[in-house]
């Protein structure tokens, strides 16, 4: 991919920038308000920058709301492009105010008119973008962006650290991803393997416990015939029995044995009925005479406690009177204390009364304060008196009201006594008229069983000793008969049960086969995936790539070594490394380079050496990642990559180097050494003027 023009608005400080890239190699510099050594910040990189964020929605913003050139609403930014013949165009925008972005892609047809290739999202639209260029955001920044630091970070990197920048350039920490994807899955299939194995059951256990329930079966299945055969011959005796039973019955006076026979059955059902009551009334009694001790002892309790009891018959006249002493000894109380502080208020002067205004002489005045003094005395005295009285009415007070709680509970206690005394009259009638049926009860029984002794008397006279024998013979086949068929029943349930457990063990043992046919499919899944980790981990499939990449890195840093330098420098990269005993290996990653026939340090190497190889390890690193992207190298962008060379190495061998550079590649390069615009033959200018960043491309000729 190899740009025409770009044209950014708003971007950054560039309020309406175009640049065409009309040239194989041009340098970037800036200014500010005129004055080149205020190049930060006049917008250079805005210039990259405005390539990554068009092609790929990427950039060095916080947020992309920054992109935005400070005061407007929003920024817009258009690529022009050709790739494999054909030509492209991107429309990429940023609204500040509503946060939103939108991207168009644009191919130019046969007739010269730009046709809508966009996706129906603008997700699809950027990977139709990412397809067509055939490289991503990361290879692009690997390939064909080369920042500050960045060229000499790969040779000055330690061994670990440079097999790490390999990988991420090269996107090999994919691997990384896909050994966790099969571990994690490996981890999910033992997991699988666990649940798996505790379902399945002990196959000895469960064979035990079939030939155990087969053993039953077939004892239960022998029993069950074994009986059937027995009731089989009962059920012959029982018909033959019977046959006789009815012969003889036929034999005897069948109407008055019959007629026996229904009043005994009459009188039985009687009797059954009798008893029934008799049980009824029986449990009514008990129940009646529990209840009339229980409340015989109810009275018996409360007529104690009446007897601890008194009953005061004026207590409320007693009261009344109680409350109106209560009352006038506290009104003669509060009047009392009010003399008293009458007399504590008199204030007498010793010149003159206060009522007539004489002249009061000493004698008066010590008269008159004695008696103040005796008034009070005595004031004081009623007051303790009409105190005392007081108290003494109060606790009169308690002890009648004390009494009215005793007069309260002597009538709640024979309020009770009467209330258990109905209760017992109650429950005695009840008892005596449920005793008087129980007597009726008990005589109906007597009659009924001196009648059906009579008539069983009378029966046995009308059959004979053959008949009632054959008769007890019949009835006993027939309670075996019952029997029989009863423990029948029974066995038949126990072996259906058997049948049942034999069939769920069957069951069991079937579950068992599918479960480890599904054990053994497991474990070959956990060995595929625990080999597939063990091939994609560190020491597998990314040693066999990273080798073959190292060759692949020398191979692309060594032909671009050779265009850029004059002197015979080679690049070797050494991955393994003999260790100090001298006898074993381990694997590395050094950085030789071989002058002259000798092997050097990269370190011990001058400022131009280093920079010439550390450019051509970069631009290897970018030829790799973009073969392994899918995209050609077409152009680079190099953003202040000369900071490791003094002015004079800037000056000469840095221009010596892009000019070389320039037959391959179309090559910017951004830079704070203002001289450097006389080197090159295209300069781009970036001028910011109060705050806004506008771009001058002319030609040294």
């Amino acid at each position: 991919m190899k740009p025409i023009t770009i044209t950014m608005e708003n971007f950054f400080s560039h309020k309406n920038s175009t640049l065409s890239f009309d040239f194989n190699s041009a340098v970037l510099i800036g200014n500010t308000d005129g004055d080149y050594s205020k190049s930060n910040g006049s917008g250079k990189s805005s210039i990259f920058e405005g390539l990554t964020w068009t092609l790929f929605n990427k950039s060095r913003a916080a947020h992309m709301n920054d992109l935005v050139k400070w005061g407007e609403e929003g920024c817009k930014s258009e690529l022009i492009f050709v790739e494999g013949g054909e030509k492209y165009k991107i429309v990429r925008t940023r609204n500040r105010v509503s946060s939103t972005s939108s991207v168009s892609f644009y191919k130019l047809d046969e007739i010269k008119q730009w046709k809508d290739a966009s996706g129906s999202t603008s997700t699809l639209t950027n990977n139709i973008i990412e397809k067509t260029i055939k490289m991503d955001y990361k290879t692009f920044v690997n390939s064909t962006y080369f920042k500050q630091n960045d060229i000499s970070e790969f040779a000055e990197s330690n061994p670990g650290d440079r097999k790490d920048i390999l990988k991420n350039v090269l996107d090999l920490k994919k691997w990384d991803d896909y050994e966790a994807v099969a571990k994690d899955k490996a981890r999910e299939l033992k997991l699988d393997l666990k649940i798996l194995e505790s379902d399945l059951e002990d196959t000895e256990s469960l064979t035990i416990k079939l030939g155990q329930k087969n053993l039953n079966r077939d004892a239960f299945s022998k029993k069950i015939a074994d009986m059937k055969n027995r009731y089989s011959g009962l059920e012959s005796r029982y018909s033959h029995t019977f046959e006789q039973y009815v012969n003889m019955k036929n034999s005897l006076d069948t109407d008055q044995f019959d007629k026996i026979s229904m009043e005994i059955s009459n009188l039985e059902t009687q009797k059954s009925k009798i008893e029934s009551e008799k049980a009824i009334l029986k449990s009514q009694s008990l129940k009646y005479s529990k209840d009339i001790s229980k409340v015989k002892d109810s009275i018996s309790a409360s007529k104690k406690k009446l007897s601890s009891l008194t009953f005061e018959h004026n207590i409320d006249s007693i009261e009344e009177e109680n409350l109106n002493k209560v009352a006038s000894m506290s009104s003669e109380l509060k009047l009392t204390k009010l003399k008293i502080d009458e007399q504590d208020q008199l204030i007498l002067s010793e010149d003159e009364c206060s009522s007539c205004g004489q002249e009061i002489t000493q004698e008066l005045y010590d008269k008159i304060i004695n008696e103040k003094h005796d008034v009070l005395d005595c004031l004081n005295k009623n007051l303790v008196r009409q105190q005392e009285e007081l108290n003494l009415l109060k606790i009169e007070k308690k002890e009648i009201q004390q009494t009215k709680r005793n007069n309260s509970k002597y009538t709640s206690t024979k309020s009770d006594i009467e209330r258990f005394e109905e209760k017992l009259t109650f429950h005695s009638e009840n008892k005596r008229v449920v005793t008087q049926k129980l007597e009726a009860v008990k005589k109906s029984e007597g009659e009924v069983s001196s009648k059906l002794a009579n008539l069983e008397t009378a029966l046995n006279n009308v059959k004979s000793s053959d008949f009632s024998t054959i008769k007890d013979s019949l009835k006993a086949l027939k309670e075996d008969r019952i029997n029989l068929n009863s423990h029948i029943t029974n066995l038949e349930k126990d072996l259906s049960l058997c049948e049942k457990s034999i069939s769920d063990i069957n069951l069991k043992l079937d579950n068992n086969k599918e479960l480890k046919k599904k054990i053994v499919s497991k474990k070959e899944e956990i060995f595929v995936f625990d080999s597939l980790k063990k091939y994609l981990g560190k020491q597998g499939i990314q040693v066999i790539l990273l080798n073959g990449l190292i060759d692949d890195l020398e191979h692309y840093a060594n032909n671009i070594l050779k265009d850029i330098c004059n002197e015979p420098l080679k690049i070797s990269l050494e991955t393994q490394r003999v260790k100090a005993d001298q006898t074993s290996i381990f694997e590395t990653l050094d950085l030789i380079i071989v002058k002259d026939g000798y092997k050097h340090d990269f370190k011990s190497l001058s400022g131009g050496e280093k920079f010439r190889i550390s450019l051509s390890l970069r631009i290897g690193l970018g030829q790799l990642a973009s073969k392994y992207g899918g995209g050609n190298l077409e152009f680079i962008m190099m953003d202040e990559i000369n900071s490791p060379l003094d002015s004079y190495g800037t000056e000469n061998l840095f221009v010596s180097v892009i000019k070389k550079l320039e037959k391959k590649y179309m090559v910017m390069l951004i830079t704070h050494e203002e001289t450097l615009k006389d080197k090159f033959e295209n300069v781009i200018e970036i001028s910011k003027v109060n705050g806004e960043s506008s771009v001058n491309f002319y030609c040294n000729n």
